[in-house]
Order: structure tokens, then C-alpha cells, then sequence
């Protein structure tokens, strides 16, 4: 089932998209729901970043691939770092480049959205508190990080998320496809995550909440790629779709 937000009759609604109709969700996301009556058809409305979460929680060097690349060990433990809420936005969103940078890089990853509150959430149970799916663009100025990574990761414009949530995928049997002006810049499968999505879960409740529609990013599959202004960015996985993003 896959789960768009957009704006409909003056307001912000989510609905449950089929093909290229949209139909009203009967329930509520945080409960049991089912497609309802049709709404619309796809391309009558603008779409909108599938969750306004309260907490963006990002995970670094989780891919066998890159930790090779960059000559790393393996990690222990993910290593957590948190993006600001404010820097979402949704596809076909304009990315403003910051001045503070020069060189801006575009990581592609798979985000999970969580349905409900989870606090010490055992592993074999991590996936009952999760919604879905997306796809995630995490942006990365490279030139301005610090010790502690806040400038370089919530920058206005910086977490792009989109084009909706799927709710019946494995998360650990899709491919991460990334393009940079319609070049491929990575094709990985999510089976090379050092940590699962259940080990994520369950590691980071450990020590903080997370509320229903928080997002975990889980990390990149490749290295960033650099882009400039002009640029159009697309992250693809399996069954979720394309979320795109053009550089202002």
C-alpha cells in the first residue's frame, strides 16, 4: 500500500495512492486504515513530503560498501547523528544550495517512518512500530563539517523525502538506484546494511523516543556525489518510486 500526503480542498490530507488514483484513508495511519472512496487522480494535485516528523534520525557508514571504500573497520554499534525536522522537503521541491558550502553532496537511502511510539523496543518486535518506507536524499555540505555534524546535515532544504510510504515491502530486499542528470551514480542492494532496520530501531529507543512519523535515514550505499545549481537529483528504489529534486 503505498501512503501520499498532499493538499485537497484547502487542506493537508493523507491518502492512499493505486496506480495513478488517489484514494481517502479509512482509519487512522496510527491504527488499522484501508483504502476508502476515491478522491482524485494523482495528477490533479501537489504532492507534499509523505510525514512531517518530529525527529529525523540519521545513521552513517551502515553499508559494507562504503566502509571498504573509505578504508574503515566494521562499526560496533550505529553511529547516530540527528538532522533538523525544519530541512524536509518533498518531491519535485526545489533544493536551495547553501552559501555556506562549495561542495554539497547527495547521499540516496531508504528511510523508515514509524507508526507508533516506541521506547526500548525489543529487535524481534522493531518492525510492528514501523509504517513504512520512503526514499530519502540526505544532503551533505562535506566542506563545513564539524566535530559534531549539525551545519553540514540540517541545512534549509537538505532532507528531501518522498514521493509517498510503502507499507508492505522487505526493507532489506530493495535496490537503492541514484541519478545525477539522468546519470546513475549508484545501484546497491539494501541486503549490504551492516545494521537491519529491527537493529536500528531497537538501538536507538534504547536511549530516546521515537513518535509516530519519525524518520530514520540508514545510511548511504555510496559516496556523495557532488552537485551545483541547475543540477536534478533522483533517488529510486524498488516499489517505492523516484523521488526528484531539482538544484535552485
Amino acid at each position: 500500500m503505498k501512503i501520499v500526503r498532499f493538499e485537497w480542498e484547502e487542506r493537508i490530507v493523507a491518502g492512499i495512492l493505486d496506480g495513478d488514483t488517489i484514494y481517502e484513508v479509512d482509519g487512522t495511519l496510527t491504527g488499522d486504515f484501508h483504502m476508502g472512496e476515491r478522491l482524485c487522480n494523482k495528477d490533479a494535485v501537489r504532492l507534499l513530503p509523505p510525514v512531517w516528523p518530529r525527529t529525523v534520525v540519521g545513521i552513517g557508514a551502515n553499508y559494507h560498501g562504503v566502509v571498504r571504500a573509505v578504508g574503515m573497520s566494521v562499526p560496533s554499534a550505529p553511529e547516530v547523528f540527528l538532522k533538523a525536522a525544519s530541512c524536509v522537503i518533498g518531491h519535485l521541491d526545489d533544493i536551495s544550495h547553501p552559501t555556506i558550502s562549495n561542495d554539497v553532496r547527495f547521499e540516496a537511502e531508504l528511510a523508515v517512518v514509524m507508526k507508533s511510539e516506541a521506547r526500548h523496543v525489543r529487535e524481534d518486535r522493531a518492525l510492528d512500530y514501523v509504517l513504512g518506507y520512503t526514499c530519502v536524499n540526505d544532503l551533505t555540505a562535506h566542506d563545513i563539517q564539524d566535530r559534531f555534524p549539525t551545519r553540514n546535515k540540517s541545512f534549509y532544504t537538505s532532507c528531501p523525502l518522498g514521493p509517498c510510504i510503502v507499507t508492505d515491502i522487505d526493507p532489506h530486499g530493495v535496490r537503492i538506484t541514484a541519478r545525477l542528470n539522468g546519470s546513475q551514480t549508484q545501484d546497491v542492494p539494501t541486503e549490504d546494511m551492516i545494521f537491519d532496520v529491527g537493529q536500528l530501531v531497537s538501538y536507538i529507543t534504547e536511549f530516546m523516543p521515537l513518535e509516530p512519523f519519525d524518520v530514520i535515514l540508514t545510511g548511504t550505499s555510496a559516496r556523495g556525489v557532488k552537485i551545483k545549481s541547475g543540477d536534478t537529483v533522483e533517488v529510486e528504489i524498488d516499489s517505492i518510486g523516484v523521488l526528484s529534486n531539482t538544484v535552485g
